[in-house]
């Protein structure tokens, strides 16, 4: 009889430990298949304040050390992230490329997510934040707490970059394993407003638009292997059921057809300038021009013959560029049309 007393007060004492954790707020998720798992996501507000200021003191501190020497910075990164990220050119590489966006606001903290689980596969995504039905995921690693924290700063012309930083406790310590950056602002335009914009081109008929519209909001909304917005999952099945004309379809270089030309497309670009213009930008293989004015002409006949095939780009574009590669493909030439004043 004393016997089965015990097992029911530890039967007791495990179940108000089970109902003490249930009470924390956050999401939980608990995985058989393919590893066994069990845990939480916080994200926000719903990490304590004191937790939550660590993990982006950390990612602020480490993205500061990045941006001045990459190399010197990975020693500060989780034993994962080191083995990650031993090669040295690629680092490099990754910094030059961050150091290109010319920010007019400092980084901040805009989203984190702690992750605390048992088992599980490194790697392997947890919903976190449920609202409205849909839910964030973050990465879980290796460590018993993970942690996503969003950083955004801010260009000219309304344009923003986050930087997705994926971090795991290790040795007493928030250590970084993995970085991921990408424009998720394009002249004030997020990743809902260029949805809404595509799917408003689309339902018009226009498909150079809506398809160009589709790939900048889906480009806006990548956060990396590590972090999926809330919105990704409604974006995606939308975007799976739009067909996009042949021409926009396969790699590079795409074949547009245009004033009875088939133009042999190296680039084709959503993007912001100056003061907050948005820009096609179409790069083409023009064969061996040789002088700035051959290669004007050039762009002058693919603009113009655009123009006819497309009048609707304007109600989306304030101005196209085509930029005439040369044969050898190291040399650009460039040609400005805006929708208010013609060439430039």
């Amino acid at each position: 009889m004393l016997k089965w007393i015990g097992i029911a007060l530890v039967a007791a004492l495990i179940a108000l430990g089970v109902y003490a954790a249930f009470n924390i707020k956050g999401t939980y998720s608990f995985a058989a298949f393919p590893a066994f798992a069990v845990g939480i996501c916080q994200s926000n507000g719903e990490i304590a304040a004191s937790e939550r200021a660590a993990m982006e003191a950390a990612a602020v501190a480490y993205m500061d050390a990045f941006v001045a020497d990459p190399i010197a910075a990975r020693e500060g990164m989780s034993r994962a992230g080191k083995a990650a990220t031993e090669a040295r050119a690629p680092l490099e590489a990754a910094a030059a490329q961050y150091r290109n966006f010319e920010i007019t606001t400092p980084r901040a903290a805009s989203g984190a997510y702690l992750l605390r689980f048992s088992g599980g596969r490194a790697g392997e995504l947890a919903p976190c934040g449920m609202s409205g039905g849909r839910a964030a995921f973050a990465a879980r690693s290796g460590a018993w707490r993970t942690g996503v924290v969003l950083l955004t700063d801010a260009s000219r012309g309304d344009t923003e970059r986050t930087t997705s930083v994926w971090m795991e406790h290790e040795d007493g310590a928030w250590r970084v394993r993995g970085v991921h950056f990408a424009v998720s602002q394009i002249c004030g335009d997020d990743a809902a407003a260029l949805w809404e914009a595509a799917k408003e081109q689309r339902a018009r008929g226009h498909e150079l638009n809506a398809g160009m519209l589709y790939v900048a909001a889906r480009g806006t909304l990548q956060r990396g292997a590590f972090f999926q917005d809330r919105l990704w999952q409604d974006f995606a099945a939308d975007e799976a059921t739009f067909v996009a004309p042949t021409y926009l379809q396969g790699p590079m270089p795409l074949t547009l057809p245009l004033g009875g030309r088939n133009y042999s497309v190296t680039a084709l670009q959503y993007t912001g300038v100056g003061d907050g213009d948005v820009v096609l930008v179409i790069q083409y293989a023009a064969g061996a021009w040789q002088s700035t004015d051959q290669a004007n002409a050039m762009n002058h006949a693919l603009i113009d013959a655009f123009n006819a095939a497309y009048p609707e780009w304007r109600e989306t574009f304030d101005a196209v560029v085509a930029r005439a590669q040369n044969a050898d493909g190291t040399t650009t030439f460039g040609t400005v049309y805006t929708k208010d004043r013609g060439y430039l």
